[in-house]
């Protein structure tokens, strides 16, 4: 697999935290600058393109038309997105709409959480037959870290019908 970076210049810390996290697992990629993806960067030399974290706003008007229509064009031959944080919402309705999928507004008291948040499987949606795993064992529920909660939500339309949802946040983590 052909894996991209997307690349902001100058980089911001989520870019080289996305960077140190590729190089500690062994993920040979490649840098693409934002301001490159408009002149064929992607091509036909990728299948996977990554988000970093951070803000999906900036990061969307950096590329501008050309650029949104280039990634959108690559995941129409066949390449894969992936977003870490922050940079799943490039992927949303209101961003390059390769999904129909949200971002929700948090309340408040959820908006700024960071820590380790309590995760339960979902009945009912393949998350019994799929349970959290650690070191070969199921789990029913896991504490997780996160730095700002997912906020990301099927359209009103859709709630019920196109996703499968294998496990939520029930609460607060230990910490």
């Amino acid at each position: 697999m052909s894996v991209a970076l997307l690349w902001d210049d100058p980089p911001r810390v989520w870019d080289l935290l996305a960077q140190r996290a590729m190089n500690v697992f062994g993920v040979p990629y490649c840098l693409v600058k934002t301001q490159d993806i408009a002149h064929a960067a992607l091509a036909d030399k990728f299948s996977l393109l990554v988000f970093p974290g951070g803000s999906a706003g900036r990061r969307l008007s950096r590329l501008g038309r050309s650029g949104r229509e280039a990634i959108t064009a690559f995941v129409q031959r066949g390449g894969n997105c992936l977003g870490l944080g922050g940079g799943a919402e490039m992927a949303l309705a209101g961003g390059l709409g390769l999904c129909t999928w949200e971002c929700a507004q948090a309340p408040d008291p959820w908006r700024l959480l960071s820590g380790n948040v309590r995760v339960r499987c979902v009945p009912g949606s393949g998350g019994e037959s799929a349970p959290l795993r650690f070191e070969n064992a199921a789990l029913p529920e896991a504490d997780m870290f996160v730095w700002h909660p997912c906020r990301l939500m099927p359209p009103e339309k859709s709630r019920q019908g196109d996703r499968i949802v294998l496990a939520e946040a029930a609460g607060p983590g230990a910490d």
